[in-house]
């Protein structure tokens, strides 16, 4: 019995200690729970946001009006929303935000992803965009991350632009049958806004990194602007914008955790 207290012991200090090494500081959240709204723009904010940035800024529509629907951002076909308007977007290198980015080494974006089954198109994040209105494969983008909802005719499930130089994308995040809701973790990595610094994107979805690039801030002027695109109609909730965690745990590194603790449950057992 006390070998069983142990094992759970050390289930325990090892999930706990992975949760705490992964803690980063909340900059911004939207939850999306407000009344059923067919203008995103015209939707009620209380209680909607939080973090610092929360108080200074919202998400807006562009190219198609989005709307929130069950408590979610509803994201049509086109389009996305960006933080602020179309040449007043959000600096996220500001004060606000950019020294604790800084001093974290990068920041993190996550959402809860519903989407269509079935469907080839894709959500999107776009990060160094311009302070104006782009496309996901604009020379002035600096990277765009598209993840497709199920693989295209080329069997690509992602697709990146850099600075409008297009990669595909094989890696499957395995979708579970009759499941359409799957966590996203953008992680992006650099110590410098300035332009020509190095940044490392990882792409999680489903706790499967399905991308990892390199690229670099560019015409950017030590700004930071970066915003979400769709090509379908699809859903998003708790879109959440934070400091990069202090370690990057795998994505299976608390699953192997558990299954350890489990054997030594069992062979104890024994």
């Amino acid at each position: 019995m006390k070998s069983n207290w142990k094992a759970i012991l050390f289930l325990t200090v090892a999930v706990g200690f992975s949760a705490s090494a992964a803690q980063a500081a909340l900059l911004f959240k939207d939850n999306f729970d407000v009344a059923d709204s067919g203008s995103f723009d015209a939707a009620d904010l209380t209680g909607r946001r939080s973090g610092p940035v929360g108080s200074e800024t919202n998400l807006q529509s562009f190219g198609a009006q989005q709307s929130i629907v069950g408590g979610n951002l509803e994201l049509k076909g086109a389009g996305g929303v960006r933080f602020g308007a179309e040449t007043a977007r959000y600096n996220w290198a500001g004060a606000t935000t950019g020294p604790a980015i800084l001093a974290a080494g990068g920041f993190q974006v996550t959402f809860d992803w519903t989407h269509v089954a079935g469907s080839p198109e894709w959500v999107a994040l776009k990060v160094g965009t311009p302070n104006g209105d782009s496309g996901v494969n604009a020379a002035s983008v600096d990277h765009a991350m598209l993840i497709r909802q199920n693989e295209n005719i080329a069997g690509q499930w992602t697709e990146r632009w850099d600075n409008g130089v297009a990669t595909g994308g094989t890696i499957s995040y395995s979708p579970i049958p009759n499941l359409n809701t799957y966590p996203v973790v953008l992680t992006y990595s650099f110590n410098s806004f300035a332009d020509g610094s190095p940044v490392n994107m990882s792409a999680v979805v489903n706790g499967i990194e399905v991308a990892n690039d390199n690229f670099t801030w560019d015409g950017n002027g030590g700004a930071l602007h970066f915003e979400l695109a769709s090509g379908v109609q699809q859903l998003v909730d708790n879109f959440t914008v934070s400091t990069r965690p202090d370690v990057i745990p795998e994505p299976s590194t608390i699953v192997l955790l558990t299954l350890a603790a489990t054997a030594l449950v069992v062979r104890n057992r024994k």
